[in-house]
């Protein structure tokens, strides 16, 4: 408990200290965007044009990074991060008659500072349009497009040092295959694709691609949407932890899809619409990646947020700026990436309902980490989609299995409020008044700006109580957990 109590008294007095606005530097614990910004000359669509971000998990702010001439005609459609500040990125055309038209080009990207270098890999055009997500495998990277028709597609190997792209598969040619390809991702030696539902298809499909023996394969057909009849891939990232898959939906349907035993498990990032009590998409999603410090998934939106998946419910519109187009559906977030620093602070336990926004939808109150956990470093909890005004109480104990003899997770149920467990002690807690106004849009922070050298080697749980009268019968509504081990 002393620990505990040394890292509490810290942050109560400084919690509080305002901090100086800085100049987001790339770096492990950030995550870098791709964004393709719609642009309108008169009234009238004229190109597309590329930006790239990093997004701060402490301040929860984006900050633009500056990039050669090169993406003022034409829009960034993807990113895969292999250092903080190296990687690489797809380009997709104009569609402008002033911009001359092509397929897409592969890149290296360079970080430096702000400043961007874009290095072109492909020496020899690609076939076909809508070059999107890339890959990593061995010493060749491996890319998706459209045929000329934008339908069906076709999958390439560019080597890593760069080269001519080499056709790998056509899958219009293949027995069984439907729709268009669209996200890809690296997993256990192959490339797995994922296939938009173009033509309106029985269903969308998973695709394998073994190199050692060039044969791709059907994995299997993705079930119905929980919104909408489709899952509507629109990105792939990896849990390394759960060893599965994870397809991204375009409203925003998170799949995870174990490929050896073809299950799938589905859940939504979205909120809940009162009336069915189903998902309601809110916010279109385009990108996301899986975060193996904190479990969650960093998600892109068609907007110009950058959004969290927790494990069961999404964080939306959490960090704004993602984007300069002039109305937020002119800032699609096309690729997002994450390099992990080693910290842990993973999500556990669901939460419950807040009161409903409208007759329409309800959220999920949300517990976010604030950076990550190292000795000497800025760390805290973000409350996110409350009811403005609600007062908050932030639990922070030493355990999450008894709190003084009561055994946890308790279940809130049978007092009045079903779906809420209080999953942590509360050894110490700090109140708020959630800011904000309305249900969905409060929100609190609380920011150590230095973790005590003496709390190193020490869990610490957390986890936000919301008094939220309209939620439920007793009236409070308890977001997720975390486990915090300080390092």
């Amino acid at each position: 408990m002393r620990k505990h109590a040394i890292f509490l008294a810290s942050a109560t007095l400084l919690a509080a200290i305002s901090l100086p606005a800085q100049t987001i530097l790339p770096g492990p614990g950030k995550y870098v965007t791709t964004v393709t910004i719609r642009v309108y000359v008169s009234g009238k669509f004229s190109h597309y044009r590329g930006e790239m971000y990093l997004i701060d998990p402490v301040s929860l702010k984006a900050q633009a990074l500056t990039l050669p001439s090169l993406a003022n005609k034409v829009g960034l459609n993807s990113i895969t991060g292999i250092s903080p500040v190296t990687g690489y990125v797809t380009t997709i055309d104009g569609r402008s008659t002033a911009v001359p038209k092509s397929g897409g080009d592969l890149y290296r990207y360079i970080i430096a500072g702000t400043k961007v270098t874009l290095l072109k890999l492909n020496t020899k055009p690609f076939t076909g349009g809508n070059l999107a997500q890339v890959a990593q495998l061995g010493a060749n990277l491996y890319v998706c497009t459209q045929d000329s028709s934008n339908k069906n597609g076709y999958l390439w190997s560019v080597p890593v040092s760069g080269g001519a792209p080499k056709l790998l598969v056509d899958f219009g040619k293949l027995t069984g295959y439907m729709g268009l390809t669209n996200a890809l991702v690296a997993f256990k030696g192959k490339i797995y694709v994922a296939t938009w539902p173009y033509g309106n298809p029985t269903a969308c499909q998973i695709w394998e691609y073994n190199p050692a023996t060039k044969k791709a394969a059907k994995v299997l057909d993705l079930p119905t949407g929980l919104y909408s009849k489709y899952v509507y891939p629109v990105h792939m990232t990896v849990d390394t932890k759960k060893n599965q898959l994870v397809v991204i939906g375009l409203f925003r349907d998170i799949a995870y899809v174990d490929p050896a035993t073809k299950k799938v498990t589905l859940y939504n990032a979205g909120n809940l619409r009162r009336s069915t009590n189903k998902p309601f998409y809110y916010q279109m999603l385009n990108s996301g990646v899986y975060n193996p410090d904190t479990g969650d998934i960093g998600l892109g939106t068609r907007t110009g947020w950058s959004d969290l998946f927790t494990g069961s419910h999404g964080a939306l519109d959490l960090v704004p700026g993602v984007g300069t187009g002039t109305k937020p559906f002119y800032n699609s977030v096309t690729g997002i990436t994450y390099f992990p620093t080693g910290g842990h602070c993973v999500t556990y336990g669901d939460g419950g309902l807040g009161s409903p926004a409208t007759a329409t939808y309800r959220f999920w109150p949300v517990n976010v980490n604030l950076g990550l956990p190292f000795a000497g470093g800025k760390f805290g909890f973000h409350l996110h989609g409350a009811t403005g005004g609600a007062p908050a109480i932030l639990l922070v104990g030493a355990s999450k299995t008894t709190w003084s003899g009561l055994p946890l997770p308790f279940d809130l149920g049978p007092l009045g409020a079903p779906g809420n467990f209080i999953r942590c002690s509360g050894e110490a807690f700090v109140t708020y008044v959630a800011s904000g106004s309305g249900p969905g849009k409060g929100q609190a922070n609380f920011l150590v700006p230095s973790i005590p050298a003496a709390a190193k080697g020490y869990s610490l749980y957390s986890q936000w109580l919301i008094l939220d009268k309209g939620a439920n019968t007793l009236g409070i509504v308890m977001s997720n957990a975390r486990e915090a081990l300080v390092r």
